[in-house]
């Protein structure tokens, strides 16, 4: 009577054993207790019109990663296809077919679990080219205006470029007609792509950012940061207020890379 007592003792010993070595082996957990986590609901819903063509809706979702585990994940899609699907840093909800002349809702919803990173050796990433509508002149303008950071540390940099932002260059200031013709580089680009070159004139990967920013009890729309390599980690930057956020950063990414969190095919 004693033998399937402690036989299931033991299964029970080694499913623990292996769903916790999950946690730390494959989700990066740590073995010790850390920083409090924060819970947030995530929800999205969308009426969605067609014609006769196919309409297809993309929008970018959470996926579990180091610092993040989503859970309880549900799918509204009604009369559509749903799939899943990666494409590098994305993963991407996809909700296709033949929509009547009323349309259709459909939705995503799920609980994520966010707590503070630890410092973890990452492989540093590629410096990437410069945005692909900044000409050749305009390139060795930005590198013109970056070059005085060079023997800067990168964070340091970073921060140099923030305060760009609001007028401020340091001492000595750029030569008045680089000046000039940087005002005239953000009239032409705006302030993103603008931030985006000056970044890559001081050797700082950076890349574009959609998703949402985590408070309390709060509905908004998507919103667009930067997210900038400092050598040991990315930090996040709002590219119109040239502010960096306070680590851990209370945002959400969606999608990365310039890809919008939200697309829609033949269909409004």
């Amino acid at each position: 009577m004693k033998r399937p007592a402690v036989l299931l003792a033991v299964a029970l010993l080694v499913l623990s054993f292996a769903f916790i070595s999950y946690r730390i082996i494959w989700l990066k957990y740590p073995i010790l207790p850390a920083a409090p986590e924060k819970v947030w609901q995530l929800s999205m819903d969308a009426h969605v019109k067609g014609g006769e063509k196919e309409t297809t809706v993309m929008i970018g979702v959470p996926y579990t990663h180091r610092g993040q585990m989503v859970a309880e994940e549900r799918i509204r899609s009604g009369t559509l296809n749903f799939n899943l699907l990666r494409e590098g840093l994305n993963q991407i909800g996809i909700w296709s077919g033949i929509l009547s002349s009323e349309g259709e809702t459909i939705g995503y919803s799920s609980t994520i679990q966010v707590r503070p990173q630890r410092s973890f050796k990452t492989k540093p990433p590629i410096l990437g080219p410069y945005p692909p509508n900044v000409g050749k002149e305009e390139q060795a303008l930005s590198k013109r205006l970056a070059k005085k950071w060079d023997s800067l540390p990168l964070a340091d940099r970073l921060r140099r470029i923030a305060a760009t932002c609001k007028g401020f260059w340091g001492t000595p200031p750029p030569d008045a007609q680089d000046l000039q013709a940087w005002q005239g580089f953000q009239e032409k680009h705006g302030q993103r792509e603008a931030l985006l070159a000056l970044l890559r004139a001081a050797d700082l990967p950076a890349r574009v950012v959609e998703g949402l920013e985590l408070a309390e009890s709060t509905t908004h729309a998507t919103l667009t940061w930067i997210e900038i390599w400092t050598g040991q980690e990315w930090e996040s930057l709002h590219p119109e207020k040239g502010e960096i956020y306070q680590k851990p950063a209370p945002l959400l990414s969606l999608t990365t890379d310039g890809m919008p969190a939200i697309r829609v095919i033949h269909g409004e």
